[in-house]
């Protein structure tokens, strides 16, 4: 009885490797930044017999493959600069291709980086390597990436060897540490947030949220950090306007979930408002319509001033009996401020 449960546990063992991976809609997610160690078994589906995937540099497909999901924690700081080495390989050639940002497996597009370095030596992406992509004679090593928050990537794995050979995935660079545990591989729908958008407090400004590979039917929820979704026209639709109260500055983060029958998949965009100045234009006394011309006061200094105050003098004589407006208004890093007063 033991000869025979012992002889089941390895003919079956082979077979739920095979399984675990080999295909980009199966991908393992990388939780974190440990290191993971991986004998690939088999190519299973060709992934890129759909036209809208490009295998890039890895021109003959998969071999023994492992797919990988990984992505980017929205907390974290943008701008950083992740790696990977493959190593440990054994002599066996392996090569890679590094799909995204935010693509499905039904369209993943051309690699974002790629390499089909011969010899059997480590591979993957380092802050010494150089170009995005490399043939049999490359060094394995092509350029880092430069992350953002929320983005998601796919990493396949390929033994050109085809010998059953173990492979260890280390990460590299200061984003290692932002890799998201609680990251869901995308269903082949897309959230699209879009650009990054800056503003001035009091301005209405609209978010541009799409879906990608929808079918029609999605539906959109838009919340912003710090209670900014209290500023949008309506939360629940692709394009909400946003309008900040005059008093209101600051960077606020605000994430799209688009939902299509269960589908669903999120994206951020941040959203920055600038202050308005701080302008003041001081009253002046009553004067009379012969007196001589004088200058009025505002701050800040090197403001505009309205017709009837060329350069903030007042000239009574000009003006004439009667009460006037004047206008001075101050611009800072493109926002407006303005102060009125009357003569």
């Amino acid at each position: 009885m033991r000869i025979f449960y012992v002889i089941v546990f390895l003919l079956i063992s082979p077979l739920f490797l095979y399984s675990q991976n080999t295909d980009c809609s199966t991908a393992d997610v990388v939780c974190n930044n440990g290191s993971i160690t991986f004998n690939p078994q088999g190519s299973g589906t060709n992934d890129f017999a759909n036209p809208n995937n490009n295998s890039g540099c890895l021109a003959n497909g998969e071999h023994q493959s492992a797919w990988y999901y990984f992505e980017i924690d929205p907390a974290a700081p943008p701008n950083q600069q992740l790696g990977f080495t493959i190593s440990n390989l054994a002599g066996a050639d392996f090569d890679f291709a590094l799909f995204g940002p935010d693509v499905a497996c039904n369209g993943l597009g051309a690699p974002l980086r790629c390499s089909y370095a011969a010899g059997g030596n480590p591979t993957g992406l380092s802050a010494t390597g150089t170009g995005t992509t490399e043939g049999a004679g490359g060094d394995g090593f092509v350029s880092e990436i430069t992350i953002q928050p929320g983005q998601g990537y796919f990493l396949l794995i390929d033994n050109f060897s085809t010998n059953g050979v173990t492979f260890d995935l280390s990460w590299t660079g200061n984003g290692a540490n932002s890799l998201n545990c609680n990251a869901m591989p995308p269903c082949g729908l897309l959230s699209d947030a879009g650009n990054p958008v800056t503003g001035c407090a009091g301005d209405v400004l609209t978010l541009n949220g799409s879906a990608i590979g929808s079918a029609g039917a999605e539906t959109y929820s838009w919340v912003g950090s710090n209670g900014s979704t209290a500023y949008l026209s309506n939360p629940n639709i692709a394009t909400p306007t946003l309008t900040t109260p005059v008093g209101v500055s600051g960077t606020f983060t605000f994430t799209l979930t688009v939902d299509e029958a269960g589908c669903d998949d999120d994206d951020i965009v941040t959203v920055t408002i600038s202050p308005l100045p701080k302008v003041t234009l001081i009253q002046p006394a009553p004067v009379c319509a012969d007196a001589l011309p004088f200058s009025l006061t505002a701050n800040p200094f090197g403001g505009t001033w309205s017709a009837n105050a060329p350069f903030g003098q007042i000239n009574p004589a000009t003006l004439g009996v009667g009460t006037h407006t004047v206008t001075y208004t101050y611009t800072n890093n493109g926002c407006t401020g303005m102060a009125t007063t009357t003569v």
